[in-house]
């Protein structure tokens, strides 16, 4: 397994509230790009969330698969993110986090950033 790697997202995350109980949801695809001929399997996890670190502690996120081995890198894992309504504070239209997500192959560890952007009931596109 020689070689290294970068993580990508498809995109950001939008996730939209409603009156709806329960966890409202958004996500986007993780991929691998393999670098000087990299083959290894990398396990996909979430590390931190800011300003505030509540998508962790207040929030679902799930990949799936939970690990890309090489010929999945392009298929990639669907990353989801489940917040519930009161992540936003009363009065607040809309909030952009950065959640920070790693993949670990062996002692190799690569971080991506990815921004999630929580859009409230009272919140009017511009």
């Amino acid at each position: 397994m020689a070689g290294n790697f970068e993580l990508n997202a498809a995109s950001d995350i939008k996730i939209y509230l409603t009156d709806n109980p329960g966890e409202h949801y958004g996500s986007t695809k993780v991929t691998v790009t393999p670098i000087d001929d990299f083959s290894g399997t990398v396990a996909l996890a979430s590390v931190s969330s800011a300003p505030d670190n509540k998508l962790i502690t207040e929030g679902t996120i799930r990949f799936n698969p939970v690990s890309l081995s090489s010929d999945k890198y392009s298929q990639g894992s669907i990353l989801t993110v489940g917040v519930l309504k009161d992540i936003l504070l009363t009065g607040t239209t809309s909030k952009t986090y950065e959640l920070v997500i790693k993949g670990t192959s062996g002692s190799t560890v690569k971080n991506k950033t990815i921004k999630v952007k929580i859009y409230g009931q009272d919140w009017v596109q511009p």
